[in-house]
């Protein structure tokens, strides 16, 4: 049977076996990661989610099963000690850990399967009616999340609240976010959660990626003893209340979701690097697809603005022919930088639904949340009836879902380079009936850009740059990634070119690079940076040129603003051409 996310099997003798799995792919150190993270960092956090979920339910841990569907070394090596460790802080022994690597093809992404085995412990759905559900640990997800992070829940905490006899039930918070989660726990003991108007900065809809936050059932009377022993952040919900007619979980979530307040946005998933260079300058690429605009004859070409004639097919960034029946009036925008475009053509009236971290411009936020995009609130989202969604890359689960499970019409866009990026700014125009209004942005934007590469040919230096992604282990934004072409274009030199795509940078190798200048993502990288005794005699370090990123949205989301990241790239390496 099912019981929540772990499968329940009986066995022999009255015992019953508990299995929790979860995976990741297109997430890691390799070349082809949609979102760059260390192997160790991969491996901790993948077990801990299938740990975590055992150990919510009470289980005794047997062992945990890896799949890691790269080398053993150096990739594997890393993601199996995250592993290891993450095993022994659940009271485990390294003998318990087991798994398998890929040991006769080479491979350019990562992929990961983490199977926990336990033996049932405690009953399920112990809750009762007048517990209140309370989350523990900020839901974070994507660059929030770290390992030395002390607002996110952890194994030793679980462990804690497990043990904790005042602790009715217990139940890991994962990309659903912690709103979909109450409704789970409260359907496992045959309740409804009554929503309690949410705290200051704690977002109900946010997904709190891997298992960063829980919630945990308890008696109002309780809580007070047990919130002394909480060393992070907490927050009450709702409460658990006997279902009435027409009512139960599904009515619960639906009526939390029509009365959220607006939602609080946390930092983007980087989407859209990788992939092979192309200069700023080149020549947008010709919308893709068949017939795209009206017949337009005599003084008319001069007054009527292009229409598109539908259907239309266009291929999309996944390869995938893509039909668009006709202009959609009802759209989701599950990426940040496709929300941005769509408002940047004036047919942000079309958006109906967009990601949790969709802030810009301010006006977006007012949309509709559907999630995170690892994967959306499928229940939310199918309720807005959309007629398009737009995906950005690395959705390939969701966007499969999307198609084979709810036959709805998906449009991915994933530009690698500058000129994918114009050809997908036309894209969206020509499926949204606003071609000239993304003609004339994409023209606007190769005239910024050129305007820049132009006044960078001026200068009589090339400094070296380094871009942090990541400071344990070290990683850089190498060549074929949109950091290296638009360094190369503010008239820099990319040290982190000497790799490909988002990979890991040893000590020695930026040591012996030397550059003059350190761009990190924020403050506290910056920091951790000068900090780092290694780093003493870079001359980035000695002449004080260690910087922070004025906005990482610039740099990463690739849309129109980007010739803003482009703009700070320039006057960053050479302030004497301002």
């Amino acid at each position: 049977m099912r019981h929540r996310d772990l499968t329940v099997l009986d066995l022999p003798g009255g015992d019953r076996l508990l299995i929790a799995c979860d995976a990741a792919g297109g997430i890691g150190p390799k070349p082809m990661d949609a979102v760059p993270v260390p192997g160790y960092v991969l491996g901790r956090f993948t077990a801990r989610v299938a740990l975590a979920e055992v150990i919510a339910a009470g289980g005794r841990l047997l062992a945990v099963i890896n799949n890691c569907c790269v080398e053993p070394e150096p990739t594997g090596a890393e993601i199996l000690r995250g592993i290891l460790d993450e095993a022994i802080l659940a009271g485990l022994s390294p003998e318990a850990v087991t798994g398998s690597f890929e040991k006769n093809l080479p491979t350019v992404q990562s992929g990961l399967g983490v199977t926990v085995l336990a033996l049932a412990g405690r009953p399920f759905g112990q809750a009762v009616a007048g517990d209140l559900i309370v989350a523990v640990g900020r839901p974070k997800v994507g660059r929030e999340v770290t390992l030395d992070d002390p607002e996110l829940a952890d194994l030793p905490l679980l462990l804690r609240l497990a043990a904790d006899r005042s602790v009715h039930d217990l139940l890991p918070v994962g990309s659903r976010g912690i709103a979909a989660e109450a409704v789970v726990l409260a359907a496992s003991a045959g309740l409804a959660a009554d929503f309690l108007p949410p705290e200051p900065g704690w977002d109900l809809h946010k997904s709190a990626g891997p298992a960063t936050s829980c919630l945990m059932a308890v008696s109002p009377s309780r809580l007070p003893a047990l919130a002394l022993t909480l060393d992070r952040p907490w927050a009450v919900v709702a409460q658990l209340l006997r279902p009435k007619t027409g009512g139960g979980p599904i009515y619960m979530i639906r009526r939390i979701w029509a009365s959220a307040l607006s939602l609080f946005v946390a930092a983007a998933v980087v989407a859209g690097c990788g992939g092979a260079s192309t200069a700023p300058t080149t020549p947008a690429a010709p919308t893709p697809g068949t017939n795209t605009a009206a017949p337009a004859t005599g003084a008319d070409k001069a007054t009527t603005p292009k229409q598109t004639t539908y259907p239309i097919t266009l291929k999309d960034g996944a390869g995938r022919d893509v039909t668009i029946p006709a202009e959609p009036k009802r759209v989701i925008s599950v990426m940040p930088s496709n929300t941005e475009i769509t408002f940047a053509l004036g047919k942000q009236s079309a958006l109906v639904g967009r990601s949790e971290f969709d802030d810009y411009p301010a006006e977006a936020k007012q949309i509709e949340s559907v999630g995170g995009f690892f994967p959306p609130n499928y229940e939310k989202l199918v309720g807005l009836k959309p007629d398009l969604i737009l995906l950005g890359g690395g959705s390939d689960d969701a966007r499969n879902k999307l198609i084979n499970d709810y036959k709805l019409n998906v449009y991915v866009v994933d530009p690698k380079n500058f000129a994918e990026l114009y050809s997908g700014i036309k894209s969206i125009g020509t499926i949204l009936n606003a071609q000239e209004p993304a003609d004339k942005l994409v023209a606007q934007m190769q005239s910024d850009i050129k305007a820049i590469g132009d006044k960078a040919a001026k200068a009589t230096s090339k400094p070296k740059v380094f871009y942090e992604t990541w400071n344990d282990p070290l990683m850089t934004a190498g060549s074929g990634t949109f950091i290296d072409e638009m360094i190369k274009t503010a008239g820099g030199e990319n040290v982190g070119a000497a790799v490909k795509g988002w990979a890991n940078f040893g000590a020695e190798q930026l040591v012996a690079a030397n550059p003059d200048i350190y761009i990190a993502n924020n403050a506290d990288a910056v920091a951790k940076a000068k900090a780092n005794q290694g780093f003493a005699n870079i001359k980035a370090m000695k002449d004080g040129k260690v910087v922070p990123l004025q906005d990482e949205n610039i740099v990463n989301r690739p849309g129109p603003r980007m010739v803003q990241g482009l703009k700070w790239f320039f006057e960053t390496l050479h302030p004497e051409l301002k």
